[in-house]
């Protein structure tokens, strides 16, 4: 009787064990999931708002040059006249 108690508590141990061992495992995963989740966002956050600004500088430059040649036909009609 007292050997079999044992043998089960070694069993129920085991087990319990290998649980632990799996939920290790899970959250091991879980947070190397996570990681690679944060990486990817800190790329697209990083990325985001240079591209933006890029695009942003783009269409200053377009509009200055608009204004630019505008604003030098204005000078050359107003040296006509």
């Amino acid at each position: 009787m007292y050997q079999h108690a044992r043998a089960i508590d070694a069993n129920r141990r085991r087990e319990f064990l290998q649980q632990e061992k799996c939920q290790q495992a899970i959250g091991d995963n879980s947070r190397r999931d996570f990681c690679q989740q944060a990486k990817s966002q800190q790329a697209i956050d990083w990325q985001w708002p240079h591209e933006n600004s890029r695009t942003t500088v783009l269409e200053i430059f377009a509009l200055w040059r608009k204004l630019d040649s505008r604003m030098s036909r204005m000078r050359m009609f107003a040296l006509r006249t």
